[in-house]
């Protein structure tokens, strides 16, 4: 599926840049942007992941309310 959905982006550049779209740096930096931030969720994937096995625990989302109240956790024990 992502190897279909990457064609599909070639060809909106390819027709972005024949019809005038957009300029060529503004696409570039677009791709730039989308690389780097892939790659920055791919980190913090695998480093919560990491952390989570190192505590022997699942992913826990623990949100707070404004006055400390614990009102969602999520872990599977």
């Amino acid at each position: 599926m992502a190897r279909v959905f990457d064609a599909l982006n070639v060809l909106q550049v390819v027709r972005l840049l024949s019809t005038r779209g957009h300029y060529t740096i503004d696409l570039a930096v677009g791709i730039g942007a989308g690389i780097l931030f892939d790659s920055m969720a791919g980190n913090y994937v695998e480093t919560r992941t990491k952390l989570s096995a190192a505590n022997g625990i699942g992913v826990e989302y623990s949100p707070k309310h404004e006055n400390g109240v614990k009102y969602q956790s999520v872990s599977s024990d």
